[in-house]
């Protein structure tokens, strides 16, 4: 995932420097490379929760003093219509693209789902659903 060091520091007081901000997230655990005040960042799979602004702004509220009172937009958005088409058909002749809808589920407070069957091993995914 790739941050800018201009993002990351909106919101923090203490307006630490990039080296400051990249020792910090050495310590947290959290690998990265800086190219041009960009942060390139690597998670484990076990750290979904840093792959948000709010999520990298959490850890680093250990070493500062971050404000999260951001704006939220409440309007209504558009129905994203995207419609996938293989254009390499050629090199990937058997390309395939998953769609999922997302519902809501009263009874079951885990969704489970394999992944793509192209895959030669597929690894379940959980999801935990916000209320259980």
């Amino acid at each position: 995932m790739k941050i800018a060091y201009s993002h990351l520091i909106q919101h923090i007081e203490e307006n630490p420097t990039i080296e400051e901000i990249s020792d910090s997230l050495f310590q947290l655990g959290h690998e990265h490379e800086i190219d041009g005040g960009v942060f390139d960042m690597e998670f484990t799979p076990n750290r979904g929760d840093c792959l948000s602004l709010n999520g990298l702004l959490w850890d680093l509220s250990v070493f500062y003093t971050v404000d999260f009172n951001q704006e939220i937009y409440m309007e209504k958005l558009d129905d994203l219509q995207i419609d996938f088409e293989n254009l390499s058909e050629s090199i990937c002749p058997q390309i395939s693209f998953l769609k999922l809808e997302i519902v809501s589920c009263t009874i079951c407070s885990l969704l489970f789902f394999a992944s793509c069957p192209a895959i030669e091993q597929t690894h379940p995914t959980r999801m935990a659903s916000p209320k259980p």
